[in-house]
């Protein structure tokens, strides 16, 4: 049911999750959407934003006009998780998954599973923020972090319609400057004078744009485990073109060597305990 094809007259509206009242909220500024009454209990009903329900509606109405998209629906409820956006892209299941506010990687790593488990390839996308091409330092958070370890070296950000963009983090070097003086015993010191790899920061790197219903497949991900980061045996949607370096905009900048991070392709390992539900 999408609120922007409702009207008031075709209430009364439930929840699919709790099952409780909801309000359709028709609006001249906003997305057209259904609220709780006050006060919300369900899960589903609260700390939505303007701009999570924005992305996700502008995502499905741009699916909706595909015609290798089918069964298409916004959160669908899928017991453990709904995603926000779901249809068969061709004969792959995919479910889209929205990342406005900052996620926990517990909950990433949760959803993941579930998705791998019910036979379903999932995209995590952000919306996309001017400090991507306008930072040369750049702090991604931790879901970013994951994302990019998960997706072989990008995160997708969403732009507009299907069209997402997908940015590799490079190295990013920090100038150490030149610091001299003297000691107490009149020995001329030095530091500095250098540059090095930060381990915070990171350069954006934007590839072109993308466009989810034509450039994107199935990925069967045996998982891996580098350094603190894991990334479980997963199912994910992701872009056809290999490495990073086949969609970079921008030279590359140098990179340090990483260890102890292997990746493989198979789907070996994955568990299963249904197929995808619709």
């Amino acid at each position: 049911m999408i609120a922007a094809n409702m009207s008031k007259a075709d209430g009364a509206f439930l929840c699919p999750e709790c099952a409780k009242d909801v309000i359709l909220k028709k609006c001249r500024m906003k997305v057209d959407h259904f609220a709780h009454r006050s006060p919300v209990t369900c899960q589903y009903g609260s700390g939505e934003t303007q701009r999570h329900r924005e992305c996700k509606t502008a995502i499905y109405d741009a699916l909706a006009k595909c015609e290798n998209v089918t069964k298409l629906e916004l959160e669908r409820h899928l017991k453990e998780v709904r995603p926000d956006v779901s249809c068969y892209v061709g004969d792959v299941p995919v479910a889209i998954e929205v990342q406005i506010s900052e996620l926990s990687y517990e909950a990433i790593l949760r959803r993941t599973a579930h998705y791998a488990r019910k036979k379903i390839y999932v995209l995590w996308v952000a919306q996309w923020n001017p400090e991507l091409d306008n930072a040369e330092r750049y702090s991604p958070k931790v879901w970013e972090k994951w994302c990019h370890a998960a997706y072989f070296g990008r995160v997708y950000y969403w732009t507009a319609g299907s069209l997402v963009v997908p940015y590799h983090f490079d190295p990013c070097l920090l100038d150490v400057p030149l610091s001299e003086w003297h000691n107490e015993n009149g020995d001329e010191m030095s530091a500095g004078g250098f540059t090095r790899f930060s381990k915070r920061f990171r350069t954006p790197a934007r590839g072109r744009p993308l466009d989810i219903a034509r450039d994107f497949g199935r990925c069967d991900h045996s998982g891996f485990v580098g350094g603190k980061m894991e990334v479980p045996p997963c199912r994910l949607f992701k872009d056809h073109y290999g490495k990073f370096d086949h969609l970079r905009l921008r030279p590359k900048a140098a990179e340090p060597v990483e260890e102890n991070a292997l990746s493989r392709l198979r789907g070996e390992g994955l568990e299963e305990d249904e197929s995808c539900p619709w």
